[in-house]
């Protein structure tokens, strides 16, 4: 995000945050002239031939999506550095060897997953933009109505004269940097919510082998003191609040963010798979370049939309897991003291984290087979519109 002009350090001096800030809006400024604003000029030419539209909406929406996330991360840029304070405060604490093969598997994925998500960015990007640069292959569908001599990367209408040789080069190298900035905003963003998520994941199950073997000791052999199991018991309760805060933190960042998301791929998705089909059965001329970007980028989309499900459903399952690692401990051991706030943690337990897409839907695997039921479902029905 260092690059998109994001920066998560609050102890940075005011010029240099301007500076981030400046150079944010800057490539803001360059997908919105290049990419956005053309786009929709474009829809409104091209408004009725189904094709053409769709052709339009697969490029307008995933741009527009970028600059959400991009607006996103800088808007809440003080409150990501608190949770990276928090986390960088949780891998320098004092844990045994269990605590720290947990955090390290769960940050081993993490780091697996993103390495994973910017390799398919940098492919969507390079099959997108290489083609045409060394080539001059168009990955889409050609028309009269917004191309001039000189055809362009995506489908956009410019106020000035883009066969000009000056201006297509500039407005092609607009382009290309726009397909780069919305690709790193994108991808970037799903990855620190991933970077979170999990990383709360494994402080629940930190949370969860220490709530289990909380009474381990209490027995008649090795009694534990009272004082000493009501400390165990306060660690437990605070390190549960915190997650709960740090979670809701989360939330709070992204659930504007995973509504538009939802909204948009469901759309994109819908329209790429339509597009697919047409071109599969001759309907729509386009090069093998272009069938193979348009597939890369369904699969993109697919698997971003995945890893935000997955996360979710993690999370709540780690959650889930409270209540149960509190019941299967040794409290029968205990007072009844220790008893009744053993259940206060069982019963605040009960009740998940999750993540919201809008504060409607936690975003779960179920989320996600009914995302792509609905997905399924537009296609069908740009289909029989063709038809």
């Amino acid at each position: 995000m260092k690059i998109c002009g994001v920066h998560f350090a609050n102890n940075r001096p005011v010029l240099l945050q301007s500076l981030m800030t400046l150079r944010a809006a800057l490539l803001a400024s360059i997908v919105i002239n290049f990419i956005i604003f053309p786009a929709i000029l474009a829809m409104i030419e091209v408004w009725g031939d189904l094709t053409l539209v769709i052709d339009n909406i697969i490029i307008f929406i995933p741009y527009s999506m970028s600059i959400c996330h991009l607006f996103t991360m800088w808007y809440n840029r003080k409150e990501i550095s608190e949770l990276f304070s928090e986390m960088k405060k949780d891998w320098t604490a004092q844990k045994n060897i269990l605590q720290h093969e947990i955090m390290v598997q769960n940050a081993k994925i993490s780091m697996n997953i993103i390495r994973f998500a910017y390799i398919i960015a940098a492919l969507l990007v390079a099959m997108h933009n290489i083609p045409f640069w060394i080539g001059g292959i168009i990955p889409r569908t050609l028309t009269n109505l917004t191309d001039g001599e000189r055809p362009l990367l995506m489908q956009t209408y410019y106020f000035y004269d883009v066969s000009v040789y000056m201006n297509f080069r500039l407005t092609a190298i607009g382009q290309s940097m726009s397909s780069s900035t919305a690709a790193m905003c994108y991808t970037t963003a799903g990855c620190i919510f991933y970077t979170f998520v999990l990383h709360v994941c494994g402080q629940l199950k930190i949370l969860k082998h220490f709530i289990e073997n909380i009474f381990n000791n209490n027995d008649n052999k090795n009694e534990i003191s009272e004082k000493t199991l009501a400390r165990l018991i306060k660690i437990s309760v605070k390190r549960h609040q915190k997650l709960i805060k740090f979670s809701g933190i989360v939330e709070n960042i992204f659930n504007m963010m995973f509504l538009q998301q939802f909204l948009g791929m469901m759309i994109t998705i819908s329209a790429e798979g339509f597009l697919i089909i047409s071109m599969l059965v001759g309907d729509v001329e386009v090069p093998v370049v272009g069938l193979g970007f348009v597939v890369i980028y369904v699969i993109y989309c697919m698997i971003m939309t995945l890893m935000y499900c997955t996360g979710g459903e993690y999370l709540i399952a780690s959650s889930n897991a409270l209540h149960s690692a509190a019941y299967n401990s040794l409290w029968y051991n205990s007072g009844q003291t220790f008893r009744m706030e053993i259940t206060m943690i069982i019963n605040r337990a009960q009740r998940p984290l999750y993540i919201t897409a809008g504060k409607f839907s936690p975003i779960s695997l179920t989320t996600f087979t009914k995302f792509m039921k609905t997905t399924a479902s537009y296609m069908s029905v740009l289909l029989a519109v063709k038809s």
